[in-house]
């Protein structure tokens, strides 16, 4: 837990100023949930929460009674849609959260996200595949038709060997996806290039370890985007309301400031891998930007993912490891989190 004065926190803040939040976070510590556990670890450490975020969250109503001893974790999981994604000033980019936003870098930064097709885009996978044509919205059978465009027979392709036809599906389909009303204050996560390049010829599995995204339930199509930080700023370092209820996210210490004998990256948080593979076994810089329209000349490769049957690392095992790759970067974490 967090060491700070002592007692019970969340975001950083003593317990005493938000009493109501102190019940729930002891009966997550006591759960014997890995879950739950890290999501309270994580409440209580998050230190770049401003006040008047945390203000928000405790103003979201729970649905009657049945919740009302889960006000913390309703609040956690729905500050996202109410603040941040369903609102024409999203609170991640407003002065509310100034702390945390970088307005610009110097010179050309290439950022890295990863893009996943989705069940829930099956329509407008279809309509990406069959321009003016009702075909199938069925996702097992669109990911065949993709499979066409993108074959499954290699690990990667980088992106100049895209063929004219997948060059026109995403062209259709990214037009299609924004002006059906994709909100451009959904949050993207998003990385620096130069220390994912080295996993491009990798997987897709290892690109979306090293970006702390779960593996999906489906197969899937991910595509591994670069483009220029200019074309999304400004970018902001995340916070657990930007992750939600989400305990594979690991927040970044108060101690950030405070290389141990290294370079420090731009202001950021750290994506916690979730493999047990080297390759991902890194401190990398993580970031949260405003969408936007994306352009097939982002795709500089593309790979299929396959779903596990069980994680390759467990939750306490991934959390440990990165807390001591954070203990191996940054000077007197323990003063932080005194054990992940």
């Amino acid at each position: 837990m967090c060491l700070v004065f002592g007692v019970h926190h969340s975001f950083s803040q003593p317990a005493s100023t938000q009493p109501w939040v102190v019940p729930e976070l002891e009966r997550w510590a006591s759960s014997g949930n890995d879950a739950y556990e890290a999501m309270g670890a994580n409440i209580e450490c998050d230190h770049r929460v401003p006040t008047a975020r945390f203000a928000q969250l405790a103003s979201i109503p729970v649905a009657g009674p049945l919740y009302a001893d889960r006000r913390l974790q309703v609040g956690v999981t729905d500050y996202a849609s109410k603040f941040n994604y369903n609102t024409a000033t999203p609170a991640f980019l407003s002065s509310l959260n100034d702390v945390n936003i970088r307005l610009k870098m110097t010179g050309a930064v290439p950022l890295v996200s990863v893009f996943q097709f989705k069940k829930r885009q099956s329509s407008t996978i279809a309509q990406a595949l069959n321009p003016g044509l009702v075909g199938s919205t069925e996702f097992s059978q669109l990911c065949q038709e993709l499979k066409r465009l993108f074959p499954d027979d290699r690990p990667t392709g980088l992106g100049s060997t895209l063929n004219k036809s997948a060059i026109d599906f995403l062209d259709r389909f990214f037009t299609l996806q924004w002006s059906g009303g994709r909100n451009q204050y959904h949050g993207v996560w998003a990385g620096r290039w130069r220390e994912f390049e080295a996993l491009a010829e990798t997987n897709a599995a290892t690109w979306m370890s090293a970006m702390g995204v779960r593996i999906p339930a489906e197969p899937s199509l991910c595509l591994l985007l670069r483009y220029d930080a200019s074309e999304v700023y400004p970018l902001v370092r995340p916070t657990i309301l930007e992750a939600g209820w989400y305990p594979e996210h690991f927040p970044s210490p108060q101690s950030a400031s405070w290389c141990v004998g290294k370079p420090c990256p731009p202001t950021g948080g750290h994506p916690m891998g979730l493999d047990d593979g080297t390759p991902a076994l890194a401190l990398r810089a993580e970031y949260v930007h405003r969408d936007r329209e994306r352009k097939s000349s982002w795709v500089y490769a593309w790979a299929w993912v396959q779903p596990a049957s069980t994680p390759s690392i467990t939750l306490p095992s991934a959390r440990r490891r990165h807390w001591e790759l954070l203990k191996g970067h940054y000077d007197r974490i323990e003063d932080w989190l005194s054990e992940p």
